[in-house]
């Protein structure tokens, strides 16, 4: 068997040799199957970039733009408030504050927020304020303070030397603000304590209050 195998290459060797045509045709089919295997190699190597290398860049892309998402985050706190309308039985009043953030991871962010402040006190305040925020994680605490404007619903009584009477007026209303949140988890935030200095401008009277609040802060993202 041997034998008649090589019989058969020197056969078909010697008629490459003497017919030309034979031996481009064979050269050809070399050529083929070169190119064939030449396609195939670079079909294969594509289909590996594309399977091991698109995660990596992927990852490399989305990456960053994960990292630098902003934190957009709601809160509820308990706040108590000193109101001043200079009445000689001015009580503090206290209620609720909510509200929601949006905070980049570069300082800056936006604030909004309402409160309703009706316990403890004929001397009611209700907010609704909105403004810049700043804030600066270290760890798990988060420092943070805002400059807010907005309107605030006020009531109160009457100033000494008047008929005893409630008033109720809405005015224009600023406040600055600072506090801290501890972060319990990704998604849970305790705010341990927040201070408030505001002023509500009303026609006859401009309320001055100190409100001190705290709760709880959770993040949506």
């Amino acid at each position: 068997m041997l034998l008649l195998l090589q019989a058969v290459k020197r056969k078909r060797a010697g008629e490459l040799v003497r017919n030309p045509q034979l031996r481009h045709r064979a050269a050809k089919g070399i050529m083929n199957r070169n190119s064939f295997f030449s396609k195939q190699l670079v079909l294969l190597f594509v289909t590996v970039l594309i399977l091991f290398g698109t995660p990596h860049i992927a990852s490399a892309q989305v990456g960053p733009a994960v990292r630098r998402a902003p934190d957009i985050s709601i809160f509820a706190t308990a706040t108590d408030a000193k109101p001043n309308f200079h009445y000689l039985y001015d009580r503090a009043v206290y209620g609720f504050s909510a509200g929601g953030f949006w905070q980049t991871r570069r300082l800056l962010g936006v604030e909004v927020r309402g409160s309703i402040l009706k316990w403890g006190s004929d001397q009611h305040e209700e907010s609704a304020l909105a403004g810049p925020r700043v804030a600066k994680h270290f760890g798990r605490f988060t420092p943070y303070g805002c400059g807010l404007v907005g309107a605030g619903n006020a009531w109160s009584r009457n100033l000494p030397g008047k008929p005893p009477f409630i008033i109720e007026a809405v005015g224009l209303q600023w406040s600055i603000l600072g506090g801290v949140d501890v972060r319990l988890a990704h998604h849970f935030r305790v705010r341990v304590g927040e201070l408030a200095y505001s002023k509500i401008y009303l026609a006859d009277r401009t309320l001055t209050a100190l409100n001190a609040s705290a709760g709880l802060v959770y993040r949506i993202n």
